[in-house]
């Protein structure tokens, strides 16, 4: 697996790479005060593998302590799978979404 990463000051993209064929991706954009999530995916065969903790990891490591914010949904899985993956990553679930901070 091959991580390739593009990173800017307002924007934040990753690509999981497997014998040259994409198996999952990530896209957040800084949205003033924090890093928003608008994209996580991981092809169907490549599920349940860590891929989608990895990307996140990555994100984390890279928002200088800016909280992330999410709003999951959609895709093929179900919602409530969904959920319980960004609550396993460490994000809370609030009325704005689900959200990570390293801010204590």
């Amino acid at each position: 697996m091959d991580i390739r990463q593009s990173i800017t000051s307002n924007h934040i993209c990753i690509m999981l790479m497997d014998e040259g064929a994409c198996i999952g991706g990530l896209d957040a954009d800084l949205m003033g005060d924090y890093w928003y999530l608008s994209r996580l995916i991981v092809k169907p065969n490549g599920r349940g593998k860590g891929y989608g903790r990895k990307m996140i990891e990555v994100l984390k490591e890279n928002c200088d302590g800016i909280r992330i914010v999410v709003y999951p949904g959609g895709y093929d899985l179900a919602q409530k799978d969904i959920e319980s993956f960004y609550k396993h990553m460490g994000f809370l679930e609030t009325d704005d979404g689900f959200i990570w901070s390293d801010v204590k």
